[in-house]
């Protein structure tokens, strides 16, 4: 197992996240959760300093990935991933998201951190949506966020325009997640600051660039994760 920790009185985020993943046990393409439990410190089990003040631990169990993450795998390759292994994590992904939806709950953070790997069939590996802890439940929250909630380069138009968290955000993610699967770097590519790269998301028409060298099939497939819905019409 992986063990997530915190103070308990800054573990907030991963208690709801413990609430989330109790309830979504149904596919194999999202990372079980095995409990949790509050503990006194552990003077043998943390760094000298780490937690000081004798406070109870927060432990979140979760399922242990030994192939790490998929950020793992881009960094390494050099111009970007096998055809075959970008097709087989996308299709992966897309049930996991598939499923979630259909829960109510909007993931609100997919980047490649955040896709951990576990040993599949025929030496591959199986990808699973990993870190709930930005997620929504539209079926008791609003669509609209008093704060954007995400990592900047792979967050929406509608998300920066107007703070609009919805299921089409996570599939926008998934288009720029796609490209850099299959380039190497990132959709927007280096270079942008934080501001200029919001401005550019949500007020130029701008898409990410698609590799030319994949089929038209991946190409038509990334058009329509990074559809702006003609904002500017």
């Amino acid at each position: 197992m992986a063990v997530k920790t915190a103070k308990v009185s800054k573990a907030s985020t991963l208690k709801y996240e413990k609430q989330l993943l109790s309830n979504l046990t149904a596919s194999p393409y999202v990372i079980r959760c095995y409990g949790d439990q509050e503990t006194g410190e552990n003077v043998n089990e943390y760094p000298r300093g780490a937690f000081n003040n004798g406070e109870k631990i927060y432990k979140l169990f979760l399922e242990y990935c030994s192939g790490g993450s998929l950020n793992d795998h881009i960094r390494k390759s050099v111009n970007g991933l096998l055809p075959c292994q970008v097709k087989s994590f996308t299709r992966d992904i897309v049930r996991g998201l598939v499923y979630v939806h259909s829960q109510g709950i909007v993931h609100c953070d997919i980047k490649p951190d955040n896709i951990l790997l576990v040993p599949g069939n025929n030496q591959g590996f199986i990808a699973k949506l990993a870190d709930f802890r930005l997620s929504k439940n539209l079926f008791f929250e609003s669509e609209e966020s008093p704060y954007i909630r995400g990592s900047y380069c792979y967050m929406s138009p509608e998300i920066v325009r107007e703070g609009l968290q919805t299921f089409s955000a996570d599939i926008w993610a998934l288009g720029c997640m796609v490209v850099e699967m299959m380039s190497g770097k990132p959709a927007w590519g280096y270079g942008l600051g934080r501001n200029k790269l919001l401005k550019h998301i949500g007020y130029s028409s701008e898409v990410p660039e698609i590799p030319n060298n994949i089929s038209e099939d991946a190409k038509d497939f990334v058009s329509k994760c990074l559809n702006r819905c003609d904002i500017f019409r």
